[in-house]
């Protein structure tokens, strides 16, 4: 998948002569300072024996939004077709039944491990139905709207990961920003 993509920096973990550009994730202390903290027991460093697809992945913003912008258009990007269209609206298509749906505030869940608006009056900022996202243990996260044809991919370090609701903030200015099709 990721040589299709031209995502080069893209793996399960981070060889030697690349360590140098592995960031750190940090937590808050109990000042005003921030410390590293590790959030995996295998090191990113290390190959595991194990590779997991949901679990590991290393990768950049650059790499990691062209994965998004292939979800985005259908399984195909830049010429290259990765995934049947029908796959990708399977994989981000609503599995919960209506009375789980209920307890979620109107957010379902795909195969593909990522969380899919179903009813956009039952969530907030603006949120349209078909909107789906992925977030990841560190900060990073993926978000598409269908809709608009719009993908936003955030990324940075920290433990937690979403402190502040900072993923929901910054999608409620993305889809303030864009001009509803």
């Amino acid at each position: 998948m990721f040589a299709p993509l031209g995502m080069v920096d893209t793996g399960f973990w981070v060889e030697p002569a690349r360590q140098g550009r592995l960031t750190t994730v940090y937590a808050q202390s109990e000042g005003p300072e921030l410390r590293p903290v590790e959030i995996e027991e295998i090191p990113f460093t290390v190959r595991p024996t194990l590779l997991e697809g949901a679990v590991g992945l290393v990768s950049t913003v650059p790499d990691f939004l062209r994965f998004t912008s292939m979800l985005a258009n259908g399984g195909e990007l830049g010429g290259t077709r990765l995934l049947r269209a029908s796959t990708v609206a399977e994989i981000t298509r609503n599995g919960l039944s209506d009375d789980l749906l209920r307890s979620r505030r109107g957010v379902g869940w795909g195969i593909a491990n990522v969380s899919v608006l179903v009813d956009a009056a039952a969530a907030a900022d603006g949120a349209r139905a078909g909107e789906y996202r992925w977030d990841g243990s560190a900060g990073t996260e993926l978000w598409v709207d269908p809709a608009s044809r719009t993908v936003l991919v955030t990324a940075w370090q920290s433990q937690p990961a979403n402190p502040v609701q900072l993923r929901q903030r910054i999608t409620a200015q993305v889809r303030q920003a864009i001009v509803q099709p």
